[in-house]
């Protein structure tokens, strides 16, 4: 398994404990994919990935890209105390708090696309939406929205039929380079 650090950098929109609660839903997160808690699939994992997208010059920023043999899994990582309420079509979700973010499902497709178009892939490349906290919504019910203790059953469920590509572990590598290079 190869890991990439963590880039530690704040944002200016966010308070420093929003950044530290995000950075240790991740560092969570990224734990899952260990040798020793995953298993060995021969895993390389990129963390905190920033993406720009072609001309348009937008930049993504990607919590996870997990490359394994049976698919490309990007994943975001929430990490939020309290209730989260929200709709699987609306743009924001509602916090306990009163704020509101981005609905992180709608974000991740963004994410796959541009993951996607950045490989060069077709197909394979998979959302994953994770509440690190165990508390994502209870009222939308999509399999990749799941809670941090159904990640690893989640993710490994793609082996056999369910997946759409089986990667050598050079291919898995050429890929992840891609991701070094560009």
């Amino acid at each position: 398994m190869r890991l990439v650090p963590y880039l530690l950098i704040s944002s200016m929109r966010r308070s420093n404990s929003e950044v530290n609660q995000g950075i240790f839903g991740e560092m969570k997160v990224a734990s899952i994919f260990h040798p020793f808690f995953f298993g060995n699939d021969g895993q390389i994992i990129f963390n905190d990935v920033t993406i720009q997208e072609g001309a348009k010059k937008n930049k993504h920023q990607i919590d996870h890209i997990v490359f394994l043999p049976y698919g490309i899994f990007v994943i975001e990582t929430k990490n939020i105390l309290g209730r989260v309420n929200g709709e699987l079509q609306n743009e924001n979700w509602v916090l306990a708090s009163g704020k509101t973010i981005y609905n992180p499902l709608l974000q991740n497709e963004t994410h796959v696309k541009v993951v996607k178009d950045f490989l060069g892939l077709s197909r394979g490349v998979y959302s994953v939406v994770v509440f690190a906290n165990s508390n994502k919504p209870k009222n939308i019910n999509v399999p990749e929205l799941v809670n941090l203790e159904d990640l690893k059953e989640y993710i490994k469920s793609f082996k056999g039929e369910r997946n759409e590509i089986n990667l050598t572990k050079e291919e898995m590598e050429t890929l992840a380079s891609e991701l070094t290079v560009k």
